[in-house]
């Protein structure tokens, strides 16, 4: 907490030299160059029947598909086991986690509604017409293999310090198990640049334009450019960071505190609102699962759907 404290009395003493510091100059001079390299490489286009799709696209859905066959459909027969794990837990379980299953599931969930669950399918949609819906419930289906093979390795790979706390994620399995293979030249340098790509997507794709949308969207309710908060996005952004850090910097636990409580609140208003939307227009189902199936194999279909996919994915790694 006194670190905190020490951060934030920073940020405080120095936000006048943080305004006055053109950021976008800074942004557009080093970090620019970088980003487009690594993006010229990661979205490197491939023509596929005259539509241009990104390699990492191809990369996602190789994967998919290789551990959903591997493991025989794990996300349709490892459905009610999963959910038996969560909502009946086993009394003989050794307690060797810091969470329970529930707790975990939240935090997970707490990531992942919104931007890809919501903002992508919308964005899907528009860019790919109906069609899209097909696309996006198969790389769903497929997604969750290759989720479940990543949180089983996390699990398996995971290390448990001497202050009782436990380390894992992909930068420890792709370190301990590509070095028990007797490739550890590979792993290590796998695992750090994970890590800081982590900590890169974090910063930008998990925080950036996140705060950005939402520090918008008061301004805008509270009257847009001639409200009180007009210039004041900052203030908003400071406030979110202050509440934010007392969460997340008392660990994992104290952030299982938070998502067990806020986060099935939200699943059940995004629940809701799309059976409500349902219920209201359930005369036009029929007609529109006929009309996702018929355009699910144009081009411009399985390309909205692609886009979503790489949304999921990129999430996945940050």
């Amino acid at each position: 907490m006194n670190k905190f404290l020490i951060v934030l009395l920073t940020l405080l003493f120095n936000i006048q030299q943080a305004q006055a510091f053109s950021i976008d100059t800074f942004m557009d001079k080093k970090v620019a160059p970088v980003s487009d390299a690594i993006a010229a490489v990661i979205f490197h286009p491939i023509n596929v029947f005259g539509t241009d799709v990104p390699i990492i696209i191809f990369w996602i859905l190789f994967a998919g598909l290789f551990f959903t066959f591997y493991l025989r459909g794990i996300a349709v027969w490892g459905f009610k086991h999963a959910v038996d794990l969560v909502f009946k837990p086993k009394k003989t379980e050794d307690g060797s986690g810091e969470v329970s299953s529930f707790q975990a599931l939240m935090t997970a969930l707490s990531g992942t509604i919104g931007l890809g669950s919501i903002a992508g399918v919308a964005i899907a949609i528009s860019m790919g017409g109906p069609g899209a819906a097909f696309w996006i419930i198969v790389g769903a289906l497929l997604g969750m293999s290759l989720k479940f093979v990543e949180a089983a390795l996390a699990v398996k790979y995971r290390r448990f310090n001497l202050d009782g706390t436990i380390s894992g994620g992909p930068m420890h399995y792709m370190a301990h198990g590509l070095t028990r293979k007797k490739l550890r030249w590979l792993g290590q340098p796998l695992s750090v640049m994970f890590a800081i790509l982590c900590i890169c997507g974090g910063i930008t794709g998990g925080n950036m334009i996140q705060i950005n949308q939402a520090a918008n969207q008061f301004v805008n309710v509270a009257g847009g450019v001639d409200g009180p908060l007009h210039n004041f996005h900052w203030v908003i952004g400071l406030v979110m960071a202050v509440v934010v850090g007392m969460i997340v910097i008392g660990g994992i636990k104290s952030i299982v505190k938070v998502t067990e409580k806020i986060v099935p609140l939200k699943i059940f208003v995004y629940l809701f609102s799309a059976l409500a939307v349902i219920v209201c227009n359930f005369k036009l189902i029929p007609h529109a699962a006929w009309v996702i199936v018929k355009e699910a194999f144009q081009p411009e279909s399985i390309y909205g759907g692609m886009f979503v996919a790489m949304i999921m994915g990129f999430r996945r790694l940050g």
